[in-house]
């Protein structure tokens, strides 16, 4: 999975996992629930929002194009 943080260092999205929960500002334990990654090892974003996973020793697979479906407000 992939974790995406914000500019304090607080996970905000799980790729791959379940989504991140806080308890009295503690982050709980995180869940895996897809397992289409195999060692993701970088991402980058594109301008439409889309992300880019590059995996290290996957079988040799191209990176993975993530696509944003919806956004919640």
């Amino acid at each position: 999975m992939i974790l995406i943080l914000n500019g304090a260092d607080h996970v905000v999205s799980v790729v791959g996992g379940k989504p991140p929960a806080y308890v009295n500002g503690n982050l709980q334990g995180l869940e895996v629930f897809n397992y289409t990654l195999s060692h993701p090892h970088d991402v980058y974003a594109d301008a439409s929002g889309a992300l880019y996973v590059a995996q290290w020793w996957s079988n040799q697979t191209y990176p993975i194009k993530l696509e944003l479906l919806s956004q919640s407000g």
